[in-house]
């Protein structure tokens, strides 16, 4: 059997780090039997993370200044079916590797490494911007809002799970796009950028 190369880490890791975060995954019942809740919206959690490191105050390079630029920028890029402007507002490899002790979230992405966590990443990535583009893209919406969701706090960042974007059509009519799986900002610099898109 062949597998996906975009595929292989999650194999490997057991999990994803937060750049996978888009997937649903099944709850699993406790030891008394019961399931746990699901994090209510806008819910703080501090998921385990990599020792300290100082991932430093410089901005985001592929970033916006609130979460109300950054969903500007993605709803101009679908409509102009634009994939590179997208990736362009996606933490690239070099800044992926900077922020990697902050975004892991299992000890087997610390054994992975950076590298090979962006590798897995960026091939999810590509996948779900292009049926993104294929879905949304070029129907001339207009943006409303992007709005956090699930909120985590971790060393020097917050992480957005699925925030929600919303835009408006040609006939007025509100629709919500379930395009992104994280954002993430760097309070330091006070700037925002896309982790991972979601299919």
């Amino acid at each position: 059997m062949t597998i996906p190369p975009g595929r292989l880490g999650l194999l490997l890791a057991g999990t994803l780090l937060v750049g996978a975060c888009g997937r649903e995954s099944t709850p699993v019942p406790q030891s008394d039997g019961k399931i746990p809740e699901a994090t209510p919206p806008m819910a703080i959690t501090s998921p385990p993370t990599a020792p300290s490191a100082d991932i430093g105050d410089a901005p985001l390079t592929h970033a916006k200044p609130s979460l109300s630029a950054l969903g500007q920028a993605i709803v101009d890029a679908l409509d102009a079916n634009d994939e590179a402007a997208l990736l362009a507002l996606t933490v690239p490899k070099e800044e992926y590797e900077r922020l990697f002790p902050a975004l892991v979230s299992h000890p087997n992405m610390l054994r992975l490494g950076p590298t090979f966590a962006w590798q897995n990443q960026e091939a999810e990535n590509r996948g779900d911007r292009a049926t993104a583009l294929r879905r949304h893209g070029g129907k001339g919406y207009a943006f409303t809002s992007l709005e956090p969701t699930a909120r985590e706090e971790r060393s020097g960042l917050v992480v957005y799970r699925k925030p929600r974007l919303t835009v408006t059509d040609a006939q007025g009519a509100t629709h919500e796009l379930r395009i992104l799986g994280a954002v993430i900002e760097h309070p330091a610099s006070q700037t925002f950028s896309i982790l991972a898109f979601v299919d």
